[in-house]
Parts: C-alpha cells; sequence; structure tokens
C-alpha cells in the first residue's frame, strides 16, 4: 500500500511518499520497487501528484493530464472547480469506457513549489466518485500523511526527511525488506521543487522495469553479465 506524507515548512511545501508495491499475481505476495510520483505537466506551476489508491484511477489522472495538454487547458489544483472537473473526466471514462470498473476510496496529494494539498475521492452508492471530495488544506508548518484526517505540527529541530521516514517507518510500509529506506521526496524552496529519488543504485531501476521481486533479485549478475 502507498504510504504519502505531505506538509509545509517556513511555507515552504514537502511531500514524501514509499516505494513499494505489494504484487498479488503469485501465491505468495512479493514485493515488487516502483517510483510513484508523477508530474502533472498542465498546472501552471511545476506540479506532482501521488494517489493512495487504485492504479486506474492514477492511470486516468496522467489521462487527464494528457486531455488538458492536448486541449492547452490549464489546471490548478487548489481551485475547486478544476478538482470538480478532474473527478467528472474520471466518471466520463468509467461511464463510457470501463463501465465494470468499481471506484472506492481513493487518496490524492498534490504538490507544487507553493502548495501541498491533500484529496479524498469518495465513492457513492453508484460506485462512482461523489463531485464533491474532501478537502485537506495544509496550513504552514503542518505535516500530514494519507491515512490521517488531522495535520501535526512540524518539529523545527529536526530534518523534514527525518520526520518523514519517521512517519512512514511508523507504519511498515517497507517491512523488513530494504524498501523501507527507498523513499522520494519533493521539496521546495520557494523556486524549484528538489526531487530526491528513492532508488539507491541502478540495480533498482532494473527491478522496477523488468518488475522483479525486490528481495531475490540478483541484480549485480543481471548488470555484470551484460
Amino acid at each position: 500500500m502507498t504510504f504519502i506524507v505531505g506538509g509545509k515548512y517556513n511555507n515552504y511545501p514537502f511531500l514524501a511518499v514509499d516505494s513499494k508495491i505489494l504484487d498479488h499475481s503469485e501465491k505468495l505476495p512479493k514485493n515488487k520497487y516502483e517510483e510513484k510520483l508523477r508530474q502533472f505537466d498542465s498546472s501552471m506551476d511545476k506540479t506532482y501528484f501521488c494517489l493512495m489508491g487504485q492504479s486506474m484511477v492514477k492511470r486516468l489522472i496522467s489521462l487527464f493530464d494528457e486531455y488538458l495538454k492536448f486541449n492547452n487547458e490549464l489546471f490548478d489544483f487548489t481551485n475547486s472547480n478544476d478538482i470538480k472537473k478532474l473527478i467528472k473526466f474520471l466518471n466520463y471514462i468509467k461511464k463510457e469506457y470501463h463501465p465494470s470498473l468499481e471506484f472506492g476510496e481513493n487518496i490524492l496529494f498534490f504538490i507544487s513549489t507553493k502548495e501541498v494539498r491533500k484529496y479524498t475521492f469518495l465513492k457513492q452508492e453508484n460506485l462512482y466518485f461523489n463531485e464533491i471530495p474532501q478537502t485537506t488544506a495544509i496550513n504552514n508548518n503542518e505535516i500530514l500523511n494519507s491515512n490521517s484526517p488531522i495535520c501535526d505540527n512540524v518539529r523545527f529541530n529536526t530534518d523534514i526527511k527525518t520526520q518523514c521516514k519517521a512517519i512512514i517507518d511508523r507504519e511498515s510500509v517497507g517491512n523488513d525488506t530494504d524498501l523501507r529506506d527507498r523513499i522520494a521526496y519533493l521539496i521546495s524552496n520557494g523556486e524549484e521543487l528538489e526531487y530526491t529519488k528513492p532508488h539507491k543504485d541502478f540495480y533498482d531501476i532494473v527491478a522496477m522495469y523488468l518488475y522483479f521481486d525486490f528481495e531475490t533479485l540478483d541484480k549485480r549478475k543481471f548488470i555484470n553479465e551484460l
């Protein structure tokens, strides 16, 4: 399960997310590595999003981004009308192309150089999304995770990355694997977003693209035999 931590420190937004996905396609679930942050290109400011929920919904949000770019439209994730437009698009795709798709609760974080926000998309009885999501604005010097509806205060005596990792560790997202240390960070300085990717070396990237089991992959053998 994806776990996300977002907040603001001295008015600068930040976001952190784990890189573990659990593959249930075999008898025993396997841990797989994935970079989960996605850039949203049609925004006015450089923007990324991250979703805790259904992988199809994440793909459809990227499709919505492509739709906006194709039509030369800009998107502002702090604008409630733009968020409603996103939900309307998701519901339209379900109705016209994927009627068997059952939407569940999905938690979406957006971050730009100036803002970070959390939205909870709730399903209706007809399995479409409610057009009005739960919105959580994150104020200055507050920190919020994807499992909590309430913000905490940022600790000023602790590095932001250390605080985010401690929260993710507390949720045991990484279990006892090396994936515990594969965390992606986006931290704004007011002008740019510094993106710290979660991979430690090229072998992690091999595991992601070839969809190998992270714990049992003989990664170095793969590279050395090239």
